[in-house]
């Protein structure tokens, strides 16, 4: 299931662009660095010079099943803020949040750990 709603802004788009282009390059430069008959399969890495390919692509290709974060972004309220820094909603009384959504900026790979650390510390903020 392709989700066309998370590139509506040009700039988050633009976002996925420069980290394939420059973190997926950079990988497979590092990969094949250390083994020469390395090669980056998918993308191909051709696919990578070109911004208009690779922007159909992530158009094309990204997937739902990815581990989103900050879509209920811990920051004031006029900083387009969906929590308070102990997880209570704006607005809504005794309302909270307590997983990786929100996290002030997303972080690279599984946020497992760090959904853990949040949940662990807001239910000791609840218990106080």
């Amino acid at each position: 299931m392709v989700i066309a709603s998370a590139f509506s802004n040009p700039a988050e788009l633009a976002l996925y662009v420069q980290a394939y282009q420059i973190y997926l390059k950079n990988i497979s430069d590092a990969l094949q660095a250390i083994d020469p008959k390395y090669k980056l399969i998918y993308p191909p890495l051709e696919l990578l010079a070109d911004t208009n390919l690779i922007t159909t692509f992530i158009k094309e290709s990204a997937m739902s099943n990815q581990c989103w974060q900050s879509h209920c972004r811990m920051a004031t309220l006029n900083q387009g803020g969906v929590v308070d820094s102990f997880g209570q909603v704006y607005g809504v009384e005794n309302l909270f949040v307590a997983d990786d959504s929100i996290v002030p900026i997303g972080m690279d790979g599984t946020p497992m750990a760090s959904a853990y650390l949040i949940a662990a510390n807001i239910a000791r903020l609840l218990l106080r």
